[in-house]
Parts: structure tokens; sequence; C-alpha cells
């Protein structure tokens, strides 16, 4: 089954009185950030051995606002980074 079928079928699945949105949306450049301040040393060199250079810009944000003690929910595709939302933080 293709994505294009199961999107097919899931919209077919619909109860009457569920909304149901499927949109593709078109690939974009990665944006970056910059944390204030910054990670500890130790971090940044675990972080570099294991292939990560820079963090993504809704990584940043995400382990900011747990700094400020705000509650974080994070809706990503898989393999954009969330593991480190919640990890780095602790």
């Amino acid at each position: 089954m293709t994505i294009f079928e199961l999107v097919k079928h899931l919209e077919r699945q619909a109860k009457p009185k569920q909304h149901v949105t499927i949109r593709q949306l078109p690939a974009h450049p990665a944006t970056f950030g910059t944390l204030t301040p910054p990670l500890p040393e130790a971090l940044l060199d675990a972080l570099e051995r294991s292939g990560t250079e820079r963090l993504y810009i809704h990584q940043t944000q995400a382990i900011e606002a747990v700094r400020r003690g705000e509650h974080v929910g994070l809706f990503t595709p898989a393999a954009s980074g969330k593991t480190l939302c919640y990890n780095l933080p602790i």
C-alpha cells in the first residue's frame, strides 16, 4: 500500500462527525538555533562525537522552554531530534 492509498483509506474510514485534514507540505531547508546559555562542554563534545554538529531550531526552542519550567509537546517527523529535546535538559 502506498502512502497515497493509505491516506485515501483513512479518509474513507473517517466517522461522519470526524474532521480529517491531510496536507503534504513542501520540503524546506533546515533551520538551526543557538542555545543561550550554551550546553555544557561535555554535552557539546558528546553531541559532536555522535555526529550532531548543530541543533535544529525546534530543539533549541524546546530546550529553552524546559529551562524556563514550561511544559513542552513536540510533534515533528521521525528522526527530527525529539529525543534530544528532553534528554539534553536532563
